[in-house]
């Protein structure tokens, strides 16, 4: 129809104009970009592409509020035209863009969160991802401050030398948020955490210490010591052996390592079954792994149907370290029942 023969007109002199656009764009030749641009626009106003191209060239030139004034206005037509969603969705992705270059990041992830519900793709996500990980890190960054994590550290040293430990992990982690890189505070709210009996978090927070600082022997101390109350006797025996690689004069990890091998002794002796410590010990991928060996598998059944084969197997020093970590914990034992 006649119609449709001057609407295909149009858009191809419209896009000669767009092309045109594109090539001053990748020169550089912004204004003249613009320029093809809003030819194009003027031909063909149905089509939101070419007011996303002229967007794009605003980014580049630093005027952002005219690139999120041209978008919103372009959004706003999308749902009379009938445009198609992918272009929504470029349309809200360019303005978070501009947000995202503002330093706008809340605005910015409220449009890139609009785009990815018009079309959700791979490479919009990725860029909220981002601009909420700085976001994370820019708030991080400006609440900062060594003087005020140490002031929030001493009123929860006050509060827990007080027992009032509650209030300590609400100052202590005060301090992390003010100076996350110190291991101090993850260790003194580790301590209160132990207080209240919530060795998970406690276990948790002893080792973002050690990441901070592997030597620091308080830590290493503390972590022996949750191991042997969680009875895992295999696993603090591991700490306080590190522990001392690192201080080997420290009479508390030497004190925590002759109590857990004590420990580990009398529960052997004992013939009874500890069916929590048994359970966790399950869990543990390293007791997992030995148990799993096929050739561990063999020396086990050798203990109960040829115990002079399994006494050979215990001159490998190899096989009797992984003897011993299953004894420690709990796993299997040398006593008969």
């Amino acid at each position: 129809s006649p119609e449709e023969q001057e609407r295909k007109e149009r858009e191809a002199t419209a896009n000669t104009h767009k092309e045109s656009g594109n090539a001053f764009y990748k020169k550089k030749e912004f204004e003249k970009a613009i320029e093809c641009y809003d030819k194009a626009i003027e031909i063909c106003p149905e089509n939101i592409l070419y007011v996303l191209n002229k967007a794009a060239v605003f980014i580049e030139q630093g005027r952002f509020d005219d690139c999120i004034a041209i978008c919103d206005e372009a959004i706003g037509k999308t749902l009379e035209l009938r445009t198609d969603a992918t272009v929504v969705a470029k349309a809200h992705a360019r303005k978070a863009a501009a947000h995202h270059k503002k330093g706008e990041f809340d605005e910015a992830i409220a449009a890139y969160k609009s785009a990815l519900l018009n079309h959700r793709t791979a490479d919009v996500l990725a860029k909220k991802n981002a601009v909420e990980k700085e976001k994370k890190e820019a708030e991080a960054a400006a609440y900062f401050s060594v003087e005020k994590a140490q002031e929030a550290k001493e009123e929860g040293n006050d509060h827990f030398k007080n027992q009032r430990h509650p209030e300590a992990i609400k100052c202590y982690t005060e301090a992390i948020k003010r100076n996350p890189k110190d291991p101090t505070f993850y260790c003194n709210r580790a301590a209160a955490y132990i207080k209240l009996q919530e060795l998970s978090h406690a276990l948790s927070d002893v080792d973002l210490a050690l990441e901070l600082d592997p030597t620091y022997v308080k830590a290493l101390v503390r972590k022996g010591h949750i191991y042997y109350w969680r009875k895992e006797y295999h696993k603090a025996l591991t700490a306080y052996e590190a522990g001392l690689k690192v201080a080997p004069d420290n009479e508390e990890l030497r004190e925590g390592l002759e109590r857990t091998h004590q420990q580990i002794m009398a529960a052997q002796n004992s013939g009874d079954v500890d069916e929590d410590r048994v359970r966790k010990a399950m869990a543990d991928p390293e007791i997992q792994s030995i148990l799993q060996d096929p050739m561990m598998q063999t020396i086990l059944r050798d203990f109960s149907e040829n115990p002079a084969a399994a006494q050979q197997h215990l001159k490998d020093p190899g096989v009797m370290g992984k003897i011993q970590k299953l004894m420690a914990a709990g796993v299997i034992s040398t006593k008969s029942r």
